[in-house]
């Protein structure tokens, strides 16, 4: 069970950044910082 709930949270952790990297990605000029990332 233990085990069940830490792969849930790491799975849910990748959602989080993707969404993040998607939110970001639509917003063009976030900060100055952004702009030099790949």
């Amino acid at each position: 069970m233990l085990k069940f709930i830490f792969n849930l949270k790491e799975q849910i952790d990748d959602m989080v950044g993707v969404m993040m990297q998607c939110i970001f990605a639509k917003i063009p000029a976030v900060s100055p910082e952004t702009k030099k990332g790949p």
